[in-house]
């Protein structure tokens, strides 16, 4: 990848000046539940998935103190039932972006997060598919965890009433253009809510 990176910047003698991360994937269910395949699907995408590109253009924001935007989530900083694995791998890009803060200052590379709640696309919509989410469980969750499919179930319909897309989009603009670019940004109502529950 840094490689065609360099040709084509060599080619229009241009500077990269923003990376925008944004790589996410969701298999809900009990962790017990869950196919380890799964499991490490999840992480592969969300975590592995991000730091390659990390580790693939950091140097060329190094040379144009640049910007790196995270597309974490608010279920990186809490999670419900059925989440566990999926917050598990936006707890750990949380850790990782507030790790490359830390890193990049030195070359004043600005590194942030944007923490939506439930946004209206194809991933959060796939959440309202409760049925056929169970049926790729290990056989038997749905007797041993019949409280939490019913729960999930009603949770997952709220991915038919997310924020619009822009609200995201509008927050990774802000964070590439201003000249004063937030550590992290909670995209909708729930995240905000969400958050502040947290703490």
């Amino acid at each position: 990848m840094a490689c065609e990176i360099e040709s084509k910047l060599k080619e229009g003698n241009r500077r990269l000046f923003a990376v925008v991360n944004n790589a996410g994937v969701i298999t809900n269910g009990p962790i017990e539940m869950q196919p380890m395949k799964s499991v490490e699907f999840q992480f592969d995408v969300n975590v592995l998935g991000q730091i390659r590109v990390i580790q693939e253009t950091t140097k060329f924001l190094r040379e144009s103190h640049g910007r790196m935007v995270n597309t974490v989530s608010i279920a990186g900083r809490t999670t419900t039932g059925c989440i566990g694995a999926y917050s598990g791998s936006k707890h750990a890009m949380e850790a990782i972006t507030d790790a490359c803060r830390l890193e990049l200052k030195p070359w004043k590379i600005s590194v942030s997060a944007i923490e939506p709640g439930v946004i209206d696309t194809s991933l959060a919509r796939s959440a309202a598919n409760n049925d056929e989410i169970w049926d790729k469980l290990k056989p038997g969750a749905r007797e041993i965890y019949p409280e939490l499919f019913v729960a999930s179930s009603k949770s997952g319909q709220l991915g038919l009433a997310g924020e619009p897309v822009d609200t995201v989009s509008d927050a990774i603009i802000h964070a590439v253009t201003s000249s004063h670019p937030k550590t992290r940004y909670l995209v909708g109502t729930d995240a905000k809510v969400l958050a502040f529950l947290k703490w």
